[in-house]
This record gives C-alpha cells, structure tokens and sequence, in this order.
C-alpha cells in the first residue's frame, strides 16, 4: 500500500509562500463583526462568561461520552492495521474537544504531520 501521499506535508517553509497568496480571498463572512469593528476576540471573551462556558463544556462532555471504534468491514488486514495504528497515535479526545470549537468561532485549523 501506497502512503507515502498520506504523510507527505502540503504546506511546509519551502513552499509557504504559495500557501499565503489564498489568505484574504475570500471576504468575512461575519458582516456583523466588520461592521463594528470586532474581531474574533470577541468570541473569546464570550468564554469568560460562567453560564455560557457551562453549556459549551456540557455540549462537549455529552459529545465525547459517544462511544467510537474502528471497525475492519470488509478491507484488508493490512489497511485496518494501518488506519488503527494511525488513529492510536492521536488523542482523540482532545482532537474531539478542539473539532467542537470550529462551532464557536465558525472554523478550526488543524494540521496532522
């Protein structure tokens, strides 16, 4: 099996530049935060909030008590080694609670090398 596409870095000090040219294309989608001046800050500071922290945490703690595995179905031993291999190295956990904030902010960047 071919991996080496799957651990190859796309975006790396020798070819960044590429990469910054796309940044600032496409407009804000937040006109309201551009219309007085805010910035993403302003999400950040809504955590300071004890209610609102709360129902984050709690929306997070129900998502991350689901229950999740891998699953070999129908491919080969050698490809469910692999992708279990993989995932093993990754907490998980964590990986989850970062994917739920892209709800707060609208986006999250990740990066697996």
């Amino acid at each position: 099996m071919k991996t080496n596409n799957l651990t190859k870095e796309l975006i790396t000090r020798s070819n960044n530049l590429s990469f910054y040219k796309y940044i600032g294309v496409l407009p804000n989608p937040d006109k309201l935060f551009t219309r007085y001046g805010k910035t993403y800050q302003t999400y950040r500071d809504l955590l300071t909030d004890a209610h609102l922290w709360s129902c984050i945490q709690s929306r997070k703690s129900g998502v991350l008590s689901y229950k999740f595995g891998i699953s070999q179905n129908l491919s080969s031993s050698e490809v469910y080694s692999f992708v279990e291999e993989n995932f093993s190295a990754i907490d998980l956990q964590r990986l989850i609670r970062q994917v739920l904030d892209a709800v707060l902010f609208g986006f999250q960047v990740f990066e697996i090398t």
